[in-house]
């Protein structure tokens, strides 16, 4: 079997994807009624996620 290259990503991109994936944990805390749409609207404004991501 082929071993696999290893992937390195920018700094940025590599923050921004961790970013995305806490938000996408709190999208499905929303969805479980565990955090309301207003504080997941609240975290996107405060870390920059833009509002299409945002809505449930």
């Amino acid at each position: 079997m082929k071993e696999i290259p290893e992937i390195r990503l920018p700094t940025d991109a590599e923050r921004m994807a961790i970013t995305l994936v806490a938000f996408d944990i709190m999208k499905q805390l929303c969805i479980e009624g565990k955090i309301s749409k207003e504080e997941l609207r609240l975290i996107a404004q405060r870390k920059n996620i833009p509002i299409e991501l945002a809505s449930v």
